[in-house]
């Protein structure tokens, strides 16, 4: 085995074992099945995606109310961010953008805003 493909293994594992934190703090099935789903979309570089919620329903098998409810169960533990859209000739709603948060953009943008909200006990 060369360097290179030691390298790619420790990155895999890495990447598992970070996933395994994050669905350790999701306690809905909905919520698991949503997170895993737009982490097969979301794009590296930037970490965003563009699933409607037809296709979250479909590729989840949940309901349009349940896969609502794992959207807002994300949000709330920080491991993603929704922005809502609008096409402005028809001010309707378009499909919503998520950002899906990898270790170090959470550790760097996420984690910050975590502390300054922790209530310090005396």
């Amino acid at each position: 085995m060369d360097r290179q493909s030691k390298d790619k293994r420790g990155e895999v594992r890495l990447k598992n074992w970070w996933v395994r934190q994050e669905l350790k703090q999701i306690k809905t099935r909905a919520g698991i099945l949503v997170y895993l789903t737009l982490r097969t979309y979301r794009k590296q570089d930037t970490g965003e995606c563009y699933p409607g919620m037809k296709k979250l329903c479909k590729d989840t098998g949940l309901s349009r109310q349940s896969v609502s409810a794992g959207i807002r169960e994300l949000e709330e533990l920080g491991l993603i961010e929704v922005k809502q859209a609008k096409w402005k000739a028809t001010n309707r709603f378009a499909n919503n953008s998520y950002r899906v948060f990898d270790e170090a953009t959470w550790n760097a943008e996420i984690r910050p805003k975590h502390r300054e909200t922790r209530v310090k006990h005396t």
